[in-house]
């Protein structure tokens, strides 16, 4: 009896205990089908028949608003307010001319090379027309390189109205700033024996021919009508003639941003970008898009302008009135005395953005720093860097589309997506539940081809579908998280300890010209010392990861990042700007097999997390092929490699390589081989691996089975890649090894957010009356549960705006009852408004900086007229009844679908500032 008893007891221990031990490591699906649709009606319709269970594209609201209601019954849309638009220009001149560039034995006037002609782009196009009349609705201007979704957008608001610069055209201004610089260029040139002058018929001619712009115009989606209306807004007003090349993604970013600006094949550009993830500080934003140090301008390779072309600080100011007008203008805090604004006259945007990303900036032989914690500071420096990044105009932004992603409701029962930017986040695809665990998925791709650029992740996977694809092949160290924008462990979790310390002596850092590990800084104090323990396991081709991994990666950053003279062949000019944050780090102690610190100056002034982001060393291929990579693009024909290869450019007689590609992959066998014959170990790791065989035999096996050479460490592997029927297979990496299942996802990624369910604002307002604005709200869980209540808790931003798109009234609406956030506009605000239409923007999430929704509503400003006795003019009041204004009723927003947040309304998933480095090329 009593053993029976006991054998029963343990067979219900047993049966208890197996789930858990059974508890299948990865990620929810076994296999993601990757194809693609080329055209967005068929993509939305194969997910509505259940051929597709995703379509890995944001649509505009307006593409659903014809659908019959039994496809659309079909359809979970998920929203997203991640991708813009901008305008990216040519600005290339030769070296002894502001204006000409030479091609050949030829010589071209390039207007965009003068600063002001690109920034009259800002006031020549009304984004006001594009929202309402190309995006149909489904979208909101954008007037510098911080979406207005964005928790962050309200700080940038002052700089924008300071410039002048609104949501609709001026095209007066617009006329007047290319006439004066076309005038003065004319005169320049003139003293040079050229002529440039304007014709009879009204367009500019430089040396008897017609003065051209080739406008590279992406023929998939809006960017086609939105390219021909400038197109067209240039040749009427401006007086150039334009050549509109409609051209595909292939084509359009090969072109722009692989090849050299000095080919000046390219004069303007219909980009496209999406935010993958969202962040709560836009540290590097202006970086990305405004400097050639830290981002692509006006390419990824080739020429980039010259510092002294740029605008000064002190330029700036003088410009928009002086040092205590923009004090006030711009609501500066820390910089708020003309002394201590004039520390930063003579920089130029390169180095007021070394500061917000580097923590500090050598100049004219002083260091300029943030201060620790100074918030005030760390807000003037992105004001000012957003103004001189707005001013010299490479880029011009125009447009936030609203958007949503088209998921089958039958099939996927469970889907994580960011608050922010949607389906684009890596959470997307680990997530979905599916009833046999198949993921059918397709892009959008008019083209016929997965991805625009070459799949390495040294200087390639640039555009959003390689990236999309990359992340779940590749597990991060941090990773955001999807509700809060936060930096969450991934598999390296992370203690800082804010400074100062000091720098022990094991301390090290990589010497590129000793090729060792050297003691550089210790005894130096450091800002901060930052503890990681990261979690290993195997590499996806079964050979398992070590902190030689990790510690030849940080090597190899040093190196390619780092050029030791003219001739070094470990060099590549586009990872260059590593170099920069590499210089901050003081050491790294290598403790054990799975722990590391670093001893750094590289730091945030408030945010733990992003500093540990900022300092973290992580390895995404194995350290054999990693070496074997540097060498064929280092020493190729070393090898007998059939051809040059680089990391970052496509040029004539250089290949990008591509881990793709087969006969890249059949030279980086060949390097492999070599390697593995001489059981070569690179220097940088060399007294910590004895014997790398195991290495190198099981990546060539892998290549050998797979026919690419893509091996990482996420949570699926690349199973088969077919470029000919334009198609992948991604299998779940089920190794007992990899350290998480889904539930461990399912507790760390809770999307709760707010949610809005209406607006309610009068749609006719007098002048000098109080106006209250009711926002009705829900609290929703989406991940991994569902459900919702009427929100108890959250912050809700209400701005008014003018027809012009300026600002004439903000606050913050107070929570009043459960679900309800008023907040009321007092009649001394509303009298000093003029009569027309405005717009009131709502946005929202559960805390102040995280932002889940954005909407607005119309309404109608009527201008008050004195009132006068009724004895005197007892007839005239009934000419204030709404019901003799029927000509009035279509501005009415709950007329007109696109205002009033149904499908083909605003987006309302929206977040905050985002990582400009995992910000993609849309397609």
């Amino acid at each position: 009896m009593k053993r029976s008893g006991i054998l029963a007891l343990l067979f219900v221990f047993v049966m208890v205990l197996s789930p858990l031990a059974a508890a299948e490591k990865g990620p929810a699906p076994d296999v993601v089908y990757i194809g693609i649709r080329t055209n967005e009606e068929t993509g939305i319709t194969d997910v509505a028949k259940g051929d597709l269970d995703i379509f890995l594209w944001s649509v505009g609201g307006a593409a659903f608003q014809d659908l019959p209601s039994d496809v659309l019954d079909k359809l979970t849309l998920i929203k997203t307010a991640s991708g813009y638009n901008d305008i990216e220009v040519n600005p290339v001149h030769d070296d002894d001319s502001p204006y000409l560039v030479t091609v050949g034995e030829k010589k071209y006037f390039n207007p965009f090379a003068i600063r002001d002609i690109r920034y009259a782009l800002n006031f020549l196009i009304s984004r006001q027309y594009i929202v309402q009349n190309i995006l149909q609705g489904s979208g909101q201007p954008m007037l510098g390189g911080i979406r207005p979704s964005t928790g962050a957008n309200s700080y940038f608001e002052p700089v924008y109205k300071a410039m002048g610069i609104t949501a609709v055209a001026d095209l007066a201004k617009a006329q007047k700033i290319v006439e004066d610089a076309m005038k003065k260029a004319a005169d320049d040139l003139a003293k040079q024996g050229y002529e440039l002058k304007k014709g009879d018929d009204g367009f500019w001619y430089f040396n008897g021919e017609p003065v051209t712009l080739k406008f590279i115009i992406r023929i998939e989606d809006h960017r086609k009508d939105l390219g021909l209306y400038v197109a067209d807004l240039i040749e009427k007003f401006w007086g150039f003639k334009v050549d509109r090349l409609l051209w595909d993604r292939r084509k359009a970013s090969s072109t722009v941003y692989a090849g050299d600006p000095k080919n000046f094949q390219w004069s303007m550009y219909t980009a496209g970008w999406v935010s993958t993830v969202n962040i709560k500080w836009p540290d590097d934003y202006t970086a990305w898009w405004y400097t050639s140090w830290y981002g692509w301008l006006p390419a990824a390779v080739g020429w980039h302008m010259p510092e002294s072309d740029l605008i000064t600080v002190k330029e700036l100011i003088d410009e928009l009135g002086g040092a205590e007008a923009v004090i006030e203008s711009f609501q500066l805090k820390y910089y708020n005395t003309p002394d201590k604004l004039a520390e930063l006259y003579d920089m130029t945007e390169e180095e007021i953005t070394k500061m917000l990303v580097l923590g500090s900036v050598e100049f004219n032989g002083k260091t300029y720093e943030m201060e620790e914690g100074n918030v005030d500071q760390y807000w003037d420096l992105q004001k000012i860097s957003m103004a001189l990044g707005v001013r010299d105009s490479q880029k011009t932004f125009l447009v936030e589309t609203w958007e949503y992603f088209p998921v089958n409701k039958d099939r996927v029962k469970a889907i994580a997506r960011d608050v922010s930017s949607g389906l684009w986040s890596r959470w997307a695809l680990i997530t979905p539940e599916t009833p046999d665990k198949v993921v059918k998925v397709a892009e959008f791709s008019a083209t016929g081809a997965l991805f625009m650029s070459a799949f390495n992740p040294i200087g390639g996977i640039d555009d959003v579908y390689s990236a999309v694809v990359w992340r779940v092949i590749y597990d991060y160290a941090m990773y955001t998280d999807l509700a809060t924008g936060t930096y969450i462990p991934v598999r390296c979790e992370y203690k800082v300890e804010r400074g100062p310390v000091t720098v022990p002596d094991d301390a090290v850092i990589y010497d590129t010209v000793q090729d060792k590990w050297v003691v550089a800084h210790a005894g130096e104090e450091a800002k901060a010392k930052i503890t990681y323990d990261c979690r290993l396991g195997n590499w996806h081709d079964g050979h398992p990861m070590s902190m030689a991994d990790i510690k030849y990666a940080a090597a190899f950053t040093w190196e390619w990042s780092t050029k030791d003279g003219d001739d070094d062949v470990y060099y590549d000019d586009k990872l260059s700007s590593a170099a920069e944050s590499l210089a901050k780090v003081k050491g790294i102690q290598w403790v054990d097999e799975d722990t590391y610190v670093v001893y750094t100056d590289l730091t945030h002034p408030v945010a733990d997390d992003v500093m540990a982001n900022m300092n973290v060393f992580w390895a995404s291929l194995p350290w054999q092929l990693l070496y074997a990579m540097g060498e064929l693009v280092a020493k190729g024909d070393e090898y007998g490699a059939s051809q040059k290869y680089s990391f970052s450019e496509e040029a004539e007689g250089v290949a990008q390589l591509d881990l793709l590609v087969a006969d890249h992959v059949a030279d980086l066998k060949k390097v492999l081989e070599a390697l593995k014959n001489k059981n070569a170990i690179p220097p940088a790791i060399a007294g910590d691996v004895s014997d790398p065989s195991e290495g190198y035999t099981k990546i060539l096996d892998w290549i050998n089975s797979k026919g690419h050479a893509v091996i990482s460490n996420g949570p699926f592997y690349l199973e088969k890649y077919d470029p000919d029927k334009i198609f992948l297979e991604l299998r779940a990496f089920r190794d007992p090894t990899y350290p998480f299942d889904l539930d461990y996802w399912k507790q760390k990624l809770i999307l709760a957010k707010l949610e809005l369910a209406g607006i309610d604002v009068p749609t006719k307002v007098n002048t000098g009356e109080d106006v209250k604005v009711t926002i009705k709200a829900n609290m929703v869980e989406e991940y991994p549960e569902t459900g919702t209540k009427p929100a108890d808790m959250g912050f809700v931003f209400v701005e008014v705006k003018n027809e012009q798109g300026q600002t004439v009234f903000s606050g913050e609406a107070k929570l009043a009852t459960a679900g309800n956030f008023e907040i009321t506009i007092p009649g001394s605000e509303t009298a000093n408004w003029e009569a027309g239409k405005y717009e009131v923007y709502v946005k929202g999430g559960l805390e102040e900086g995280v932002v889940s929704f954005t909407d607005k509503k119309t309404i109608i400003v009527i201008k008050k007229e004195p009132t006068t006795s009724p004895t005197e003019s007892p007839t005239e009041s009934p000419t204030e009844s709404p019901t003799e204004s029927p000509t009035e009723s279509p501005t009415s927003p709950t007329e007109s679908p696109t205002e009033t947040g149904g499908i083909c309304g605003p987006a309302v998933l929206v977040g905050l500032a985002l990582v400009p480095l995992l910000l993609r090329k849309r397609k």
